[in-house]
């Protein structure tokens, strides 16, 4: 519970320098053998918490494990995606985002499709 205390209280320091309309929280319970499937968020920067569960993450072109306690960050214009390969246990996601302002954006001419690099840790 400390973890998802800590979790929180980033996405309510996110929605102190940008708006609440510019920021989202979201939950995510996945049953065994399913996925969330592959989206991009072209102007959204977000960091994936894994709170129960092991699977995959898929952040552009790289599949990474992830299990209880890990983070993905997902850099805007990053295809994403992700999958419970579990026969028995849920896998439940808390993802934090936050809408990039256009003067925010990466200077590179290919974004919104470059975007940043997956950062994948566990938390303390």
């Amino acid at each position: 519970m400390v973890i998802l205390s800590r979790f929180v209280a980033l996405f309510v320091s996110l929605t102190q320098k940008v708006s609440l309309f510019q920021t989202h929280l979201s939950h995510y319970l996945l049953p065994p053998r399913t996925s969330v499937g592959c989206f991009t968020r072209a102007a959204v920067e977000e960091v994936w918490f894994v709170l129960r569960g092991r699977g995959s993450a898929r952040v552009g072109e790289l599949e990474l494990a992830v299990a209880a306690r890990d983070f993905v960050f997902v850099g805007a214009g990053k295809q994403q995606g992700f999958r419970n390969a579990s026969e028995d246990e849920d896998l439940e996601l808390l993802s934090v985002g936050a809408l990039l302002l256009e003067s925010e954006w990466p200077h590179d001419p290919a974004f919104p499709k470059g975007g940043g690099e997956a950062v994948v840790g566990a938390a303390m």
